[in-house]
């Protein structure tokens, strides 16, 4: 038994041996080896960072285009509504001009008979009338 154990000591010894004038005579390319392998790796988890990162945008990114829909939706409705108001008062006012404008019509009738008869019954009146309002004297 223990000569089993000398022979693999000295086995461990000699593949130790020359295990390790392997990496003496190739040291550089197990160097660029190792440096590619870390590379790979590094890259390998790099590659599914930045993927994860990428979709967790998306996700913002759709996220804040429903936001913006939603508040997009929200100011047109207040838009029409604005609108419609308007539009109401817009529709009371022109009701009470044209309130204002046919009583107008009604006392300029009115007055324009009241002239047409004064100037028939009493010619004086109105061209007294006249000459106070344009201050200018009143012919025949």
């Amino acid at each position: 038994m223990l000569l089993i154990e000398i022979i693999k000591s000295f086995a461990f010894s000699v593949n130790l041996t020359s295990a390790f004038s392997f990496v003496k005579k190739y040291w550089r390319e197990l160097l660029i080896l190792g440096l590619l392998v870390g590379f790979w790796i590094h890259s390998a988890t790099q590659k599914s960072q930045m993927a994860q990162v990428y979709e967790d945008l998306v996700e913002a990114q759709q996220a804040e285009l429903k936001q913006i829909e939603k508040i997009n939706k929200e100011e047109i409705a207040r838009r029409e509504e604005t609108i419609a108001k308007f539009q109401e008062q817009l529709d009371e006012e022109f009701a009470r001009h044209q309130k204002e404008i046919d009583v107008l019509k009604k006392q300029k009738s009115k007055r324009v008979g009241e002239v047409v008869r004064d100037r028939n019954e009493k010619p004086e009146k109105v061209a007294e009338a006249i000459t106070n309002i344009y201050g200018f004297e009143y012919v025949e």
